[in-house]
């Protein structure tokens, strides 16, 4: 079966804003797998064919678990990082040891 992780599309949002880059299509597309009820599950079918053309329908949820609190959550965090432009939980001791200081030529660090 072809299915994808709906929640992995967020976690992709994330890296586009921890980037610089824009992370509105991820956020249309995690919009774009909702049921009608606005619910994010767990997978949706990932392929244009579908051995189930009734059933499985491209871009559309396969029937796992609806709704899926993680993936809501993801989406949320998402939402948040687009409009702040920044990640909601990085801590200053992360920021600080990979991005202000530079690695020294031979070191094991």
């Amino acid at each position: 079966m072809a299915r994808a992780a709906i929640a992995l599309v967020g976690e992709r949002g994330e890296y586009a804003v921890a980037s610089g880059k824009d992370p509105a299509p991820y956020l249309e597309a995690m919009q774009k797998m909702a049921n009608p009820g606005h619910m994010l599950g767990e997978q949706v079918w990932d392929r244009k064919e579908s051995p189930y053309p009734n059933r499985f329908q491209f871009g559309e949820a396969t029937g796992s678990a609806t709704p899926l609190n993680w993936t809501c959550a993801q989406f949320v965090r998402l939402a948040v990082a687009a409009e702040e432009k920044k990640l909601p939980e990085t801590p200053a001791i992360v920021s600080e040891h990979f991005v202000q200081r530079r690695p020294q030529t031979g070191s094991l660090r």
